[in-house]
């Protein structure tokens, strides 16, 4: 929705009352998405564009801490980690 509503109101970045206005004319049908809070939805965004690393990293943890890690913030969390190891070593 966020790459919609920014085509829609010719926006670079999603910010600005045109982009806004595109976003409020696209939750308008689905009420349901005004009354997620922007953290959400935010977060849902990063975890819909990093989907194919994140389908590739989780099967590398083990069970144990995939049990433990139950909230979308604490994987991200270990995700970006384990990401910013990988880059030091290189």
């Amino acid at each position: 929705m966020q790459t919609e509503a920014m085509l829609r109101s010719l926006s670079n970045n999603p910010i600005g009352k045109r982009y806004n206005d595109a976003y409020a004319l696209l939750e308008k049908p689905v009420p349901e998405l005004a009354r997620i809070n922007k953290t959400d939805r935010n977060q849902f965004i990063w975890w819909w564009q990093q989907r194919e690393a994140l389908e590739r990293w989780w099967p590398t943890k083990a069970q144990n801490q995939r049990d433990r890690w139950n909230h979308p913030d604490a994987v991200k969390r270990h995700c970006l980690a384990d990401c910013l190891k990988i880059l030091r070593r290189t």
